[in-house]
């Protein structure tokens, strides 16, 4: 892979983010997957090393899963409703700082990016899934499963430009 084709930490974040604004457990799971995988030490002076365990990631992995299944349910409260809102605002600031630690840099900016990304997706998937539900007869069954698709291959593009 060439360079041009890799991704920088704070890209990374952001990426992360946006992940976490559409479905909130799978920005953690992927990139706790990915800390698991390289077994880096940069975390393990910070409250955050828990994230690189192995079994943080298979809790994670689950707890994502689980959000895939849980997203179809008609009781589940909106994203953009404060509680669900400020989860993933919170979950993409500790994402990012988690980015920035693992390369020895300061978390701050990488919080604040992780952070943004995770609020401002969150707005535009809940603003594109109304949008198209309001336009073609899609059941929001349907939808769901599309962001779902989204959110992999969003993970899966985010792995392939950051594996060592």
């Amino acid at each position: 892979m060439t360079e041009a084709a890799r991704i920088n930490p704070l890209e990374k974040a952001i990426r992360l983010g946006v992940i976490t604004g559409i479905r909130s457990m799978s920005g953690a799971a992927i990139l706790s997957t990915q800390l698991a995988e390289q077994q880096s030490e940069a975390l393990q002076e910070t409250p955050l090393k828990w994230l690189a365990s192995p079994q943080a990631s298979r809790v994670l992995q689950v707890m994502a899963v689980g959000e895939f299944v849980g997203d179809k349910l008609p009781f589940v409260p909106a994203r953009t409703s404060l509680g669900p809102l400020l989860g993933r605002a919170v979950l993409g600031v500790v994402l990012g700082a988690t980015v920035g630690r693992s390369k020895h840099e300061s978390a701050v900016p990488y919080m604040i990016a992780g952070g943004i990304s995770a609020v401002i997706s969150t707005y535009v998937i809940t603003t594109i899934r109304v949008q198209i539900g309001n336009r073609v007869p899609f059941s929001s069954f349907i939808l769901g499963v599309a962001e779902d698709a989204l959110v992999v291959a969003l993970g899966a593009d985010m792995l392939d430009k950051t594996h060592k």
